[in-house]
């Protein structure tokens, strides 16, 4: 059975339970697939949520105390790099691939990031606040943004830079 990559396709071989075939074959049948291996496809695509994570979770809410005395004035994700705040680059990479709401967790000067950014229409995307009313970690600022959340998500570090 060949699964179809984004430019080439790789023969697999496995086995499937009696059970599961039969449905992989209704299935097929019901979307009028052209064959078992197009209707594997679109249910792996469809379970694993290939090209579906419309999320994303920056968390911006650190004092970047290893750079002081630069940020006492400005946050960490709004240092330059290559003449543009780190936080916009990976704003760029999270639309380029198909994001389309971006929650960021902020604290420390985090209303000089929100001025920065605003509500994200520059990037195309829609930006959505969460405040970090004391450091909270890695956890702690998920669990602000889990009420806006809605399946898989990115997860990134707003002062990582990223790039494709």
């Amino acid at each position: 059975m060949a699964i179809r990559f984004q430019r080439h396709y790789k023969r697999v071989t496995f086995s499937l339970d009696r059970e599961v075939l039969k449905a992989l074959e209704q299935f097929a049948k019901d979307k009028k697939s052209a064959s078992l291996s197009q209707a594997l496809e679109q249910v792996l695509q469809k379970g694993l949520e290939i090209g579906k994570v419309k999320q994303a979770v920056i968390l911006a809410g650190g004092k970047g105390k290893r750079l002081r005395p630069f940020t006492y004035e400005m946050p960490k994700p709004l240092m330059p790099v290559k003449g543009k705040p780190i936080i916009e680059h990976i704003l760029e990479l999270l639309k380029k691939y198909g994001v389309e709401e971006v929650i960021i967790s902020i604290g420390y000067l985090g209303d000089r990031i929100k001025a920065v950014l605003g509500e994200g229409e520059r990037f195309g995307l829609n930006i959505i606040y969460v405040k970090e009313d004391k450091p909270l970690g890695t956890a702690g600022p998920l669990i602000l943004a889990k009420k806006y959340l809605g399946g898989s998500f990115f997860l990134f570090w707003a002062d990582i830079f990223s790039c494709s």
